[in-house]
């Protein structure tokens, strides 16, 4: 999400690198993302994705969950 997005759905915080907004990141390589779902496997994890942050927290990081759960509601402001 970018801060242009986040400021039409009202989501204060969200969608910038600053000081002070939440921390949502993901890492990935240009070289190598690619879609990786199907109608038989819609849920599947993209190609190419090296880490994810959510709240500042690392959740994800090369093919390994982590069991932090740092993701929160958001709510519209």
């Amino acid at each position: 999400m970018t801060g242009m997005s986040a400021e039409r759905y009202n989501l204060s915080g969200r969608g910038e690198i600053k000081c002070g907004a939440f921390a949502d990141l993901v890492l990935f390589d240009p070289k190598s993302i690619k879609d990786t779902a199907t109608f038989e496997n819609p849920i599947s994890v993209a190609d190419g994705i090296i880490s994810v942050f959510v709240n500042g927290q690392l959740t994800y990081q090369k093919g390994e969950v982590k069991n932090n759960r740092s993701g929160v509601f958001i709510y519209r402001k």
